[in-house]
């Protein structure tokens, strides 16, 4: 049986800064989708069309969402920084802890306040990034994935998708 894991805290923080953390101001952090590329091909002679996957993903644009005002992340649209995010997971069967942990390198794109009004509620923002050149997800120090575009490098647990990709290409020392 799998086990229940439920989401137990999150942060998100300057990746050079320990004490920048978001753990009480944070109230979402929407991780993308990790999706594949592909290339439709429509024969005029053909019977249909088929989508080709691509050893490539599609664009990565993660997006959070913050409690407050928080001038120093304003502070940082438009400058590529390497942030770090921190998940806290609870195995409701055990009761075991565990720690994942992931990275972001990515330029902040931008700011957008929610609509102000009265009440009890506190003012959100949101912000999204772009140009994501790193991305990465551990549990537990185990990759669940690992995407590096300048190395051309994307992992899914144990499985490099990208090895035959760079060999063909005659990257990393090796030839095709």
């Amino acid at each position: 049986m799998q086990p229940f894991y439920m989401l137990a805290g999150v942060d998100l923080r300057l990746a050079d800064d320990d004490s920048d953390t978001r753990a009480l101001t944070l109230t979402k952090l929407a991780l993308p989708p990790l999706k594949l590329a592909k290339a439709t091909h429509d024969p005029a002679g053909g019977v249909g069309a088929v989508g080709f996957v691509m050893p490539r993903l599609e664009e990565l644009s993660p997006k959070a969402e913050i409690a407050g005002l928080d001038e120093r992340f304003i502070s940082l649209i438009g400058i590529k920084q390497d942030y770090e995010f921190a998940k806290s997971w609870q195995d409701k069967e055990t009761g075991e802890y565990f720690a994942a942990r992931g990275e972001i390198s990515g330029v902040l794109l931008s700011w957008e306040p929610d609509e102000a009004g009265g009440g009890a509620e506190l003012h959100k923002c949101n912000h999204e990034w772009a140009e994501v050149t790193r991305y990465s997800y551990y549990i537990n120090e185990r990759r669940i994935f690992d995407y590096n575009f300048f190395a051309k490098e994307a992992w899914f647990g144990d499985n490099d998708l990208l090895a035959d990709f760079r060999r063909s290409l005659g990257l990393g020392g090796t030839r095709g």
